[in-house]
């Protein structure tokens, strides 16, 4: 693609990555897609949004199902670790619950545990 060129995806020059809606991010967390979390966030995606009815954020979708390369870019990106979801838990707490080693060590070391 050359300077100035849209992506195929963007032809038209809409801006397809403004106001992503809750619901599509909350799923492509949960597919565990690091590029596309990139992309998503890149193109003004909230990384601390939260699903209104059970209050998940895409870290909690990432550490349940153990996806540290995305929880990775969460973090980065500015995602708050500390949140709990409707049910009292952190996103460790789910880690820890699903057997996710790696992804419960990350969250205790970034909470200075």
């Amino acid at each position: 693609m050359n300077k100035g060129e849209r992506p195929p995806w963007d032809a038209a020059g809409t801006e397809i990555f403004t106001n992503v809606p809750v619901s599509l991010f909350l799923e492509v967390m949960m597919m565990g897609s690091t590029r596309v979390a990139e992309l998503l966030l890149c193109h003004g995606a909230e990384p601390n949004c939260a699903d209104p009815t059970t209050l998940t954020r895409p870290v909690h979708d990432a550490a349940r199902e153990g996806f540290l390369d995305t929880l990775v870019v969460l973090h980065r990106a500015g995602a708050r670790l500390d949140v709990r979801d409707a049910w009292g838990r952190l996103p460790v707490d789910l880690a820890e619950e699903r057997g996710h080693r790696a992804v419960a060590g990350y969250l205790r070391a970034a909470a200075g545990d």
